[in-house]
């Protein structure tokens, strides 16, 4: 077996923005509450910073092409996460917890009604 050992030196912010050079135009913060602060731990290569606070929550931040971009990576954690920055962002979640929550409401009273 072959090992792969990652150059001290690499900087993969750097790597990314030669190799996909798609422009970074939505700066994003999040709060992981300490229910959820391992994923953010697990996953600290998705962050330009990690600051894990005092409660056990972490706060992160990244940047990304989109709003669109950024709801797809906070989605993903559910309810371990909150949104901080930007508001649009903020609003498009929970937009978007409305509509989950509707669609499932939708979903069980037409199974209660069979």
């Amino acid at each position: 077996d072959e090992v792969f050992e990652r150059s001290p030196d690499f900087d993969d912010q750097a790597y990314l923005k030669k190799n996909y050079p798609r422009e970074l135009q939505v700066s994003v913060k999040l709060l992981f509450l300490a229910d959820g602060a391992q994923a953010a731990l697990d996953d600290r290569h998705y962050w330009e910073t990690l600051d894990i606070q005092q409660d056990g929550s972490v706060e992160v931040s990244f940047s990304t092409v989109s709003v669109e971009a950024a709801m797809r990576i906070v989605m993903g954690y559910g309810s371990r996460v909150i949104v901080l920055e930007p508001e649009e962002l903020i609003n498009e979640v929970f937009n978007q917890a409305r509509a989950i929550e509707a669609r499932y409401q939708s979903l069980s009273a037409s199974q209660n009604s069979e």
